[in-house]
């Protein structure tokens, strides 16, 4: 049995983390926004990948049960990402006020990595790993379908190997 603590908003630290650890669970599923914009957002994911390279023996970025478990080995603690559940009373009430449309209706997540493929249907994503100082992961993606291929990126830095990837791209969004 994994346990888990579920949508944990702190004022994270070396002390949390080795609390946690203390304490007995297997992961954490941090809030990563609870009422931030988009821009202190990305800082939020920023400042989680320092940690992770900060401390690498007492916390881990995990995305599966398995990632858990490989955390719970190591005598880590695994950290999951959420954002959508402590948002679900902002999206209620606009759904109820103002008739917006479920978000949960209108998109699927999916966790897509370098060198990842992915066939979603008739397309084919690939991502990309950017150079975006001083964000830490930027991804370019491409979509290729029988008939077309398009690459979308963001501003990097110089960065040949986004060159390789959008080779042969019938549109590049730059």
């Amino acid at each position: 049995m994994r346990i888990i603590d579920n949508l944990q908003y702190a004022n994270w630290s070396e002390k949390i983390f080795r609390q946690i650890r203390a304490g007995g669970v297997d992961a954490v599923h941090v809030t990563i926004v609870y009422h931030e914009n988009f821009r202190e957002t990305v800082l939020n994911f920023e400042q989680w990948n320092r940690w992770f390279k900060t401390y690498p023996h007492l916390i881990m970025k995990s995305l599966t049960a398995e990632d858990v478990d490989r955390a719970r080995a190591s005598n880590r603690k695994a950290i999951l990402f959420g954002f959508l559940a402590s948002m679900q009373a902002g999206i209620d009430l606009r759904i109820a006020d103002e008739g917006r449309s479920d978000l949960c209706g209108l998109v699927r997540f999916y966790v897509i990595d370098t060198p990842d493929v992915v066939q979603l249907g008739d397309i084919q994503v690939t991502a990309l790993r950017n150079i975006h100082p001083p964000l830490a992961d930027t991804f370019a993606m491409s979509f290729k379908t029988a008939h077309s291929y398009i690459v979308f990126s963001v501003d990097t830095a110089y960065f040949l190997d986004l060159a390789g990837f959008a080779q042969g791209a019938d549109l590049l969004v730059h």
